[in-house]
C-alpha cells in the first residue's frame, strides 16, 4: 500500500492549512 502513505500526507497537508 504505498498510495496509502501518499494519501496520508496530502491528508496532513489539508487539514495544517485548514487550521
Amino acid at each position: 500500500m504505498k498510495h496509502f502513505k501518499k494519501t496520508f500526507h496530502a491528508l496532513m497537508l489539508n487539514i495544517k492549512l485548514l487550521k
